[in-house]
């Protein structure tokens, strides 16, 4: 049996999430679309979170910037940089994705973002306010820019993020800190 993008960037996000042998885990929603979104649920000794994965399965260059294009012999694959050294996904979430998160705003919701086989931006729900993501029923792009050994910046159609997320946030998330409250 063939492994898709799908199951490989969403058990990267998975695989560190379960690595914990006090957690469960239980799928909510798949993709039956091949949007490339999955939502699960992890119960802690603590707490309950949502987590709703979408993945890119390359590197994009942001808008209207210069980028230059290389090929990776080591990688076997393009790779697109910015004309300011910075390597860039950008994640679309349709209205449809956002009125799906919408049903989730009261539980921790923790948005994973894979960007290719490099990064997984996980963002809080306090991030997720910043960004203004689920303040609107429209369609929203979400960038996320990097350089080599540097934290991750987000930004969205509406927001930026003040704060770089850390590359390993999801590795060393505290799963038992409660970050939202009814």
């Amino acid at each position: 049996m063939a492994i898709s993008k799908k199951e490989m960037y969403h058990g990267a996000v998975l695989y560190q999430v379960v690595s914990n042998p006090d957690f469960s885990l239980k799928l909510i929603e798949r993709d039956k679309e091949e949007h490339g979104y999955g939502m699960y649920e992890v119960t802690t000794n603590t707490n309950e979170y949502v987590i709703f994965i979408k993945y890119r399965n390359q590197t994009l260059g942001a808008g209207s910037m210069n980028v230059n294009s290389f090929f990776d012999d080591r990688n076997r694959r393009n790779v697109r940089i910015s004309e300011d050294g910075r390597s860039y996904c950008t994640f679309s979430f349709l209205p449809r994705d956002i009125k799906r998160l919408n049903t989730y705003k009261d539980k921790n919701l923790l948005i994973c973002l894979v960007c290719h086989n490099k990064h997984i931006c996980a963002l809080t729900q306090e991030d997720i306010e910043e960004l203004k993501l689920l303040q609107n029923n429209g369609s929203c792009n979400v960038t996320v820019s990097w350089q080599k050994n540097s934290e991750l910046k987000v930004k969205s159609k509406y927001s930026e993020l003040r704060r770089t997320i850390p590359r390993n946030r999801l590795k060393n998330f505290p799963w038992d800190q409660i970050f939202f409250s009814l």
